[in-house]
């Protein structure tokens, strides 16, 4: 893959992650009381609540991610401008292509990824 194309492919995934974010602000907040109460009386379904309460949680959780998948997206724009694209910062090797097809913005060849999830 040619560094226009690359570069190409990360800033376009770049914007559809801050896309993706946006949503998430244009939604209204979540109610900050999981369990409704009415004069100190619990109203609803608990269980509802508890379904109210993972869904603030998973999209927490995605939104961490979104923003992390964004550095990481960032990071790899500037190994590019620097040279240092497809460059393993682990050993120092060349990420295979194949590894980088499937994730444009990694920064470690497979073994090394790995060895840091350890």
């Amino acid at each position: 893959m040619q560094r226009k194309e690359i570069e190409e492919e990360l800033v376009a995934e770049a914007k559809r992650l801050k896309a993706r974010l946006v949503r998430f602000t244009q939604e209204p907040d979540p109610p900050q009381e999981i369990v409704p109460q009415v004069n100190g009386q619990v109203e609803g379904d608990l269980l509802d609540a508890a379904s109210r309460e993972a869904a603030v949680y998973q999209e927490e959780v995605l939104q961490r991610f979104l923003r992390t998948k964004g550095i990481a997206l960032e990071e790899a724009r500037q190994r590019l401008q620097a040279g240092s694209y497809g460059i393993c910062q682990g050993c120092g090797e060349p990420i295979p292509e194949k590894r980088l097809k499937a994730v444009p913005y990694a920064a470690f060849c497979f073994p090394c990824q790995e060895q840091r999830e350890k």
